[in-house]
């Protein structure tokens, strides 16, 4: 079973130099959003994504994004923009390149940290479940996103992200 959470970044809070998040769904989030977007000119989210596998540990919160909504779409674009072989996921100013390979049977997750040489390959995901979950989660957090009056720049992902939205949406009805 596939399993995703989308994670923002508090930039109040460091424990041990450890870097924390609040889920989405957090009550807290909506501020810690603003709060971020005001830091960073409204250009950019940062934040992480969580996916898990049968327990198998895909994304953490280790890789962190500066663009949470450009993350968002390229996890979605094999979805949207199906026949590629490969899809590079964007985890913008991470020490982690991700792939998505895929093959008759699904997706499989590479992952390469470029600081310490180490290589990850994820178990074959299913095709109908990673896109049952990733529709879920991209939909749950551009509901989040579209349905508070946050205000991101015109330079941002915000308009790019906001047409998957609605492809997503369309595609899932």
């Amino acid at each position: 079973m596939l399993k995703i959470e989308t994670l923002i970044k508090d930039t109040n809070i460091n424990i041990g130099n450890e870097t924390t998040f609040l889920p989405i769904d957090n009550p807290s989030s909506s501020n810690l959003v603003n709060q971020t977007l005001d830091e960073n000119d409204h250009d950019y989210l940062e934040g992480a994504i969580r996916l898990e596998c049968n327990s198998e540990v895909i994304l953490t919160e280790n890789m962190e994004t500066t663009d949470l909504l450009f993350t968002w779409q390229t996890l979605a674009e094999p979805i949207l923009t199906p026949g590629n072989k490969e899809y590079e996921i964007s985890i913008l100013d991470s020490l982690y390149e991700v792939k998505i390979l895929t093959n008759n049977s699904g997706f499989t997750f590479c992952i390469n940290n470029t600081s310490s040489k180490d290589n990850q390959i994820s178990n074959t995901i299913p095709k109908d479940e990673y896109s049952k979950a990733i529709i879920e989660g991209f939909l749950t957090f551009g509901e989040f996103i579209v349905n508070n009056p946050f205000s991101f720049s015109k330079e941002s992902s915000y308009s790019s992200f906001v047409q998957d939205y609605k492809a997503l949406k369309q595609m899932k009805e």
